[in-house]
C-alpha cells in the first residue's frame, strides 16, 4: 500500500498575517545594541552586534570608526540566529501594538525626537497615554507618553516594532498562523521579515 507524502502548501499561496517591514528601513548598530541590551537584559555593544553580524554574512566590515548599519531582514535575522530570540519585526500600528501586548507579547520600539533617537520597551497603553522604559547602555529610564506624542515620534522613526513572545515554547504548536509568519505541517516556523526557519526550539533550519 502506498502512503502518500504530506507536504506543506506553497508559502506564495498561503495568507501572511503581518505587514512586512520596508526594505529600505535600517538601524545602526548602535541602535540595535540598544535594542538587545533591553531584549537580554544585559549590555550589548555596537562592536559585538558589528561582529556577530559579520560572522553570520549579515554586515560587510564597516571601516575603521564606523559601526555599520543593518537593514531589516539582517536585524531580524540577527535576533533569531544570534541571540535566540523569538523574535519578530514589522510595521506597527497602535492596534496592532495593543494586540501584542494583550496576547502576552513584549514590544519595543524605536522613537525619533529632533535629531534624538532612542529604544523604548512598549510596558502598557491606556486612554491616558503609553508607559515605556527607554533602554541605555547602563540603566533604564520609565517614562511616559500621550498617544499622539508616541504616535508623532514613532512615524518619525519609522513606525516599525519589535516584537518578542516571552519562550520559545510560547508558539503556537498547531495552526497555520503565529505572530511572526507562518508555521508549517512539519511543525517549523517561517519567520516572514527574517524569511527563514526555525524549529520550536529555535533552532534555524534554513534561509
Amino acid at each position: 500500500m502506498e502512503v502518500e507524502a504530506v507536504t506543506p502548501a506553497p508559502r506564495s499561496k498561503r495568507p501572511s498575517p503581518i505587514h512586512t517591514a520596508p526594505p529600505s528601513r535600517s538601524w545602526g548598530c548602535d541602535i540595535v545594541a540598544h535594542l538587545l541590551t533591553g531584549l537580554v537584559q544585559r549590555p550589548v555593544t555596537a562592536e559585538e552586534v558589528v561582529r556577530k553580524a559579520v560572522g553570520l554574512g549579515l554586515l560587510r566590515h564597516p571601516a575603521l570608526g564606523r559601526s555599520g548599519e543593518l537593514d531589516i531582514k539582517a536585524t531580524a535575522r540577527l535576533l533569531l540566529s544570534a541571540y535566540h530570540l523569538p523574535a519578530h519585526i514589522e510595521q506597527g500600528t497602535l492596534l496592532l501594538l495593543e494586540s501584542h501586548l494583550a496576547a502576552g507579547r513584549r514590544a519595543w520600539v524605536v522613537l525619533q525626537e529632533q535629531e534624538t533617537t532612542a529604544v523604548y520597551q512598549v510596558v502598557s497603553t491606556s486612554t491616558s497615554g503609553l508607559a515605556l522604559r527607554e533602554v541605555g547602555s547602563r540603566f533604564v529610564v520609565e517614562e511616559c507618553l500621550s498617544a499622539e506624542q508616541f504616535v508623532e515620534r514613532w512615524t518619525l522613526a519609522g513606525c516599525l516594532l519589535v516584537v518578542t513572545a516571552p519562550a520559545w515554547s510560547d508558539l503556537p504548536a498547531s495552526g497555520e498562523l503565529f505572530f511572526g509568519g507562518l508555521r508549517d505541517r512539519d511543525g517549523s516556523y517561517h519567520w516572514v521579515t527574517a524569511e527563514c526557519d526555525t524549529d520550536g526550539q529555535g533552532r534555524i533550519l534554513r534561509y
